[in-house]
């Protein structure tokens, strides 16, 4: 009975996760690329095998594959060039894995590894690391120029990709020690976190600038015609 009622509360935590994620969506993406159906098609995918995964159990290394390349497949499903894309999936994922962090933290979880089978997941730290997610979808919502469907140089997009190895790279070491000190736990944690939201602070600031820069050309262009005429 306790198994089927975790079962039931992983199944509908990963529903609101589904809402997060497009709440997180709608904050980077201005119009969907394709019918709403096959949108919703692409949704229930991560939902599906993210709800199997949940109760079945697996490797966490699986977990990062299946939640990294169904939230970049849902991102095929809006308007958008493939760099924008890709950082838009490294912000999302950085900002869940940071909802992991904390929970984990909090519950003063430790000697983790990526190749370490997960046979069963507890449904309120579940619970937890949504809550935290919707947070920071409130927070990411408040940069009101990622929306912009503007190309990211290569430049940044690598910049961001590099950012995001590093700090995954650097917490899985944290993480995989037997005794996790409080203090090196939390330093880390507001070290990631600060990079993350610097990522999305550079990624909107582009975006504001890059429009401006294509309004003031649009303007010389119309006082040069002007002229011309």
């Amino acid at each position: 009975m306790e198994l089927l009622l975790n079962n039931l509360v992983l199944i509908l935590t990963n529903l609101f996760e589904l809402y997060v994620v497009y709440r997180f969506m709608y904050a980077f993406f201005d119009e969907r690329k394709y019918s709403l159906k096959v949108t919703g098609a692409v949704y229930f995918f991560r939902f599906a095998i993210g709800t199997i995964l949940m109760i079945h159990g697996t490797y966490p290394v699986v977990f990062m594959i299946v939640s990294v390349s169904t939230l970049l497949f849902i991102t095929v499903c809006y308007e958008a060039s493939v760099s924008k894309r890709v950082v838009v999936t490294i912000i999302i994922w950085m900002c869940m894995f940071i909802a992991e962090i904390i929970v984990g933290l909090s519950i003063q979880y430790a000697n983790f590894s990526l190749l370490h089978r997960i046979e069963h997941i507890d449904g309120m730290i579940s619970v937890m690391i949504e809550v935290l997610n919707w947070i920071a979808t409130l927070l990411v919502r408040r940069f009101r120029n990622v929306k912009r469907n503007l190309p990211v140089p290569k430049m940044l997009t690598i910049a961001i990709l590099f950012v995001f190895v590093i700090s995954f790279y650097m917490e899985m070491l944290l993480f995989g020690r037997p005794n996790v000190n409080d203090s090196i736990g939390k330093i880390s944690l507001v070290f990631v976190l600060s990079l993350n939201f610097i990522m999305i602070y550079i990624y909107d600031s582009f975006s504001r600038l890059s429009d401006e820069r294509i309004k003031a050309e649009l303007i010389r262009r119309e006082k040069k015609y002007y002229h011309a005429q």
